[in-house]
């Protein structure tokens, strides 16, 4: 394990060098955390791992998840994310070492790029080929913006080097019960009750009304 990390940290090094600005994501690592959706680990070479920045923040996903059921992302939430998030170098899919829930990749590219300098790094994980089929998601914030080399950028996101946006620790790690485990956030649109429903048009009209004056 330790091996892994550190051939990832040099080929981060030589990355930097060859390719300008680089994002080394991974779980395999500190607290070696599984991704599972459901109580179930991600099947290895299922999924997607991908890093990038949306326009999106974290409390337009959070005011999306109140609106909906305060539990899960909406459908019409997760096509926002799809939108407006913009991948930075190549995503992985799950099974590092063939285990599943378990990742690690390097992404390179120009951290100074308009499309991401000053913007938040991000790490955007699902049980589908990207955000858009995925049925359960995992948001992780980075500590770090995208930046310009200077230098050279480098920096990490995932489990042990960020802040979860959307998902939640818990459920028993299947390759060794002492570690932990992630469970990714889940995309269902929750039908309110009706009383919720004729409130929600009303408001709507009192909305369009006061458009209309």
């Amino acid at each position: 394990m330790k091996k892994s990390i550190l051939s990832l940290v040099t080929t981060v090094a030589l990355a930097g060098i060859a390719h300008a600005g680089s994002v080394t994501f991974t779980n395999w690592g500190v607290s070696f955390s599984q991704i599972q959706a459901n109580g179930t680990p991600v099947a290895a070479g299922t999924g997607f791992i991908a890093v990038g920045t949306t326009a999106l923040t974290p409390t337009d996903l959070a005011n999306d998840i109140a609106a909906n059921d305060g539990v899960n992302l909406s459908t019409g939430g997760r096509a926002l994310l799809a939108a407006s998030f913009t991948q930075f170098g190549d995503s992985v899919t799950f099974g590092f070492n063939n285990f599943a829930g378990y990742f690690e990749g390097l992404a390179t590219g120009d951290g100074g790029a308009a499309a991401f300098s000053g913007q938040p790094v991000l790490l955007i994980a699902g049980t589908g080929t990207s955000i858009a089929d995925s049925d359960s998601l995992l948001i992780i914030a980075g500590a770090d913006n995208f930046a310009a080399d200077n230098p050279v950028f480098s920096t990490a996101v995932g489990p042990d080097a960020g802040q979860l946006v959307f998902g939640a620790a818990g459920g028993t790690n299947s390759v060794n019960a002492t570690l932990g485990s992630i469970q990714m956030g889940n995309v269902a649109d929750v039908i309110p009750e009706p009383g919720v429903s004729i409130l929600a048009l009303f408001s709507a009209g009192l909305l369009i009304l006061r458009r209309r004056r």
